[in-house]
């Protein structure tokens, strides 16, 4: 294998849509998951732009049935099915504009299972501690780390 194939700290990475974490546990077709995900790259671009928002200030996008179809290689059908799946789990809305013209979709994301100030990543937010904080149990002896995760276990005597 060539040294160039392997990802390293330098390599530009080519073009890439992101797949949100929440669209794994959604009882959604895969088709309606990648639809949602171009819709929400393409929403992304619309944020960036001016002249893509309502009245509200809601970000919108437009996209024909004919080019989401092309793009993963599904037919028309196949597109308007995860469109309305994606608009029954209250993932997008969507409002016609003018006969002939595709109409505006507002890509929305789902409630946060979270509180505002908790970290995103699931981790949970420490308080500020007074003092020295307490070394992690992992850097005593008597403790082991299980499965790469923070979880530990004590491996030390039980008679204390």
């Amino acid at each position: 294998m060539k040294t160039n194939d392997f990802i390293t700290r330098k390599s530009r990475l080519p073009p890439y849509l992101m797949y949100p974490r929440f669209l794994i546990d959604l009882k959604l077709s895969e088709t309606a998951k990648l639809v949602y995900i171009l819709l929400l790259d393409r929403t992304r671009l619309s944020e960036s732009n001016r002249g893509w928002e309502d009245e509200e200030g809601r970000v919108y996008i437009s996209y024909r049935h004919s080019e989401l179809a092309e793009k993963i290689g599904k037919g028309k059908t196949a597109v308007k099915e995860a469109l309305a799946s994606l608009e029954k789990a209250d993932l997008i809305k969507r409002r016609q504009d003018k006969v002939g013209r595709p109409g505006r979709i507002y890509v929305k994301l789902p409630p946060s299972p979270w509180p505002e100030n908790r970290p995103p990543d699931g981790r949970k937010s420490v308080p500020a501690a007074a003092g020295n904080p307490a070394p992690p149990p992992y850097k005593s002896k008597n403790y082991r780390i299980q499965n790469n995760r923070d979880r530990y276990a004590y491996q030390g005597d039980d008679s204390l």
